[in-house]
């Protein structure tokens, strides 16, 4: 629970509310009445919102969803977050809370969806990062067709990500200044609750999550890079080719070894020497072909010659769990008891 000696955000007013009611008309009975009487507002405007301002987004949240100031995680179970009781689910977490309307939407904003939905799965199973969706359904016209559109347009986000329920998205979605009809609109808040931007998302249709913390700064790094890439590979290694970003993953991994009949090894990236070796390189899309590099793996050791494969998962055709997707091709890998190595995604 919230401590009444701890810090009010810059952004939230000390002005006192009635308490907030449950569904059933009363006071959730796992909140202390005194806590919630003196829960702090916050008063958010679009002007208010600059980079590197303070956002405590479980107070704005919370304070733009009464009554009930419950989120929805996106799981097969749909578990339900109430932010009076889980006042830690921020803390410390890098938070993108992301608005798209769904009607009237243009290709455009589904391409972008699916892009956001794709680098939220890979920030995610780096740690420290969650996603808030506020999707804006709530016009008289399609009131009869709400609640299929929203479960539907969820399908597209992986199950960790937090939604807000589509009755409640309006005012957030005013906070944010983004309207029905609006392109993709976002905001994400640092682990020391700054804000880093915001503002529409369609520069995900064109960058990864090596772009993070998404500024104009790390755009720029990589525009450099991007420059400089044809000069840089002639003379980089793959080592240092795997650990350079180049793949998207923001920190050197290690690579793990599946070997028949024995344990695991590991070795990081930067130990491997694959000099005088040849090495192919193989980005795991969906996996099928397997079967066949691994039949061309055994045909150039049985010649004895000196051949590796490397794979790397790339968890994104379907944009489901990237933990599940690794964990099914990890499955193939063993069953047919292949010895290569891996760049775990996780």
């Amino acid at each position: 629970m919230r401590s009444e000696e701890k810090p009010v955000s810059p952004l939230m007013s000390s002005k006192k509310r009635k308490s907030p009611l449950s569904p059933c008309g009363s006071i959730h009975p796992s909140i202390d009445p005194e806590i919630v009487e003196n829960y702090p507002t916050v008063e958010t405007s679009s002007s208010s919102i600059q980079r590197g301002s303070i956002f405590n987004v479980r107070s704005f949240l919370a304070n733009h969803m009464r009554p009930c100031r419950r989120l929805i995680r996106n799981s097969s179970n749909k578990e339900v977050i109430d932010l009076l009781e889980f006042d830690d689910i921020f803390e410390g977490k890098v938070v993108m809370i992301c608005c798209f309307s769904l009607f009237g939407r243009s290709t455009t904003d589904l391409a972008i969806a699916r892009a956001v939905s794709r680098v939220s799965s890979e920030m995610h199973f780096f740690g420290g990062f969650e996603l808030v969706m506020v999707v804006h359904v709530c016009r008289e016209e399609y009131a009869n067709e709400s609640v299929a559109a929203f479960n539907d347009f969820m399908s597209v986000f992986p199950p960790f990500c937090l939604a807000v329920p589509y009755s409640e998205c309006d005012v957030i979605c005013e906070s944010l200044s983004f309207s029905s009809g609006s392109e993709p609109t976002g905001l994400m808040v640092n682990r020391n609750q700054r804000v880093e931007w915001h503002k529409p998302l369609n520069f995900f249709l064109e960058y990864g999550a090596d772009a993070y913390p998404f500024t104009p700064e790390r755009f720029a790094v990589l525009t450099k890079r991007e420059e400089n890439y044809d000069s840089w590979k002639k003379r980089a290694s793959l080592s240092y080719f795997l650990c350079s970003n180049v793949l998207a993953y923001p920190r050197p991994s290690s690579f793990i070894r599946k070997n028949p009949g024995g344990g695991p090894s590991k070795t990081t990236i930067t130990n491997l020497d694959f000099r005088g070796t040849c090495v192919g390189l193989y980005l795991c899309y969906t996996g099928n072909l397997i079967p066949t590099l691994d039949e061309v793996h055994k045909s150039c050791c049985d010649l004895g010659m000196e051949f590796e494969i490397a794979l790397v998962y790339l968890p994104f055709k379907d944009l489901g769990d990237p933990q599940l997707f690794q964990d099914r091709i990890n499955r193939i890998l063993e069953e047919r008891k292949i010895s290569w190595w891996v760049l775990p995604f996780v």
